[in-house]
């Protein structure tokens, strides 16, 4: 194991408890207690929020975070820290044992950091590598814009070659060409006499789900339960504003429209059909 290593994060030259405890030969739970003890007396020595991005300040000589332990798998604590902090946590070891040991980290540091001063480029280098990333940014971003006009031309296209279900539903489509099952409630406009309430309701979300359900057309899940229902349902991903969170929605199309409707009326018994009232049949 090397003394040190370098934080890619912040190009900081950096060594953590574990491996001064290890070659001190102390145990861990000491070293953090030690390290605990210093940031107790002094809370600027720790990075804020145990974040390593955040290690510019100059008084900032720790930073907390953990690793997985390789036999157990359980996660433990654990310190960063810079040439600093290493330095005021071994000031009071003592003995000839651990002034060799703290030269050992001395000239590891010195070393890294002669490695890192030769591996520096040049300012030309330096300018040329920043014209580089630029040009290639530059490409990315034309990339993306030539991708976006081919998406606005085919669905273009798709507009203007609409079938005659997505005519007749076109304003409530969403940019993909179709709606959500709560949508498809709305549009069907159909009212049903629900036995629990003993009078006529609007058909909903819940209730459409519910139906489509005992019909076998949706499973538990909400998801289509044909395999042919791609013609009438789409699964695709859909942010969930509650949990922040990308979830699998079923979505219905002009098509999957029609046939939920015409589902939905011959399931209607005879006094339901006189007081069905379809936004497209009036």
């Amino acid at each position: 194991m090397k003394l040190v290593k370098l934080n890619k994060e912040t190009n900081q030259i950096v060594t953590d408890s574990l491996r001064v405890a290890k070659h001190f030969g102390k145990n861990h739970r000491h070293i953090l207690r030690d390290i605990d003890n210093l940031i107790a007396e002094n809370p600027e020595l720790i990075v804020k929020n145990g974040v390593a991005q955040n290690w510019a300040d100059p008084s900032n000589m720790f930073v907390e975070t953990t690793y997985i332990h390789s036999q157990n798998n359980q996660e433990y604590r654990v310190y960063l820290m810079n040439r600093d902090g290493f330095s005021l946590l071994v000031m009071g070891f003592t003995g000839k044992e651990a002034l060799k040991f703290k030269l050992d980290f001395i000239n590891a540091f010195n070393e890294m950091e002669k490695q890192l001063k030769e591996k520096q480029p040049s300012g030309d280098e330096l300018i040329l590598a920043a014209i580089n990333e630029l040009q290639s940014r530059i490409e990315k971003q034309k990339q993306l814009l030539m991708e976006a006009n081919v998406t606005i031309e085919e669905q273009q296209g798709t507009i203007e070659e609409l079938t005659p279900a997505a005519e007749k539903y076109k304003k409530y489509l969403d940019s993909d060409g179709l709606m959500l099952i709560r949508t498809v409630a709305k549009v069907i406009e159909v009212d049903f006499y629900c036995n629990e309430k003993k009078k006529f309701i609007r058909l909903g979300e819940k209730y459409l789900f519910n139906f489509l359900k005992q019909q076998g057309v949706l499973l538990r899940n909400n998801e289509p339960a044909q395999k042919n229902s791609i013609k009438y349902f789409k699964v695709k991903q859909r942010l969930i504003e509650v949990t922040g969170k990308y979830e699998p929605t079923t979505y219905v199309t002009p098509e999957g429209v029609d046939y939920i409707e015409g589902l939905v009326y011959k399931n209607l018994t005879i006094k339901q059909k006189l007081k069905r009232k379809s936004l497209f049949s009036k």
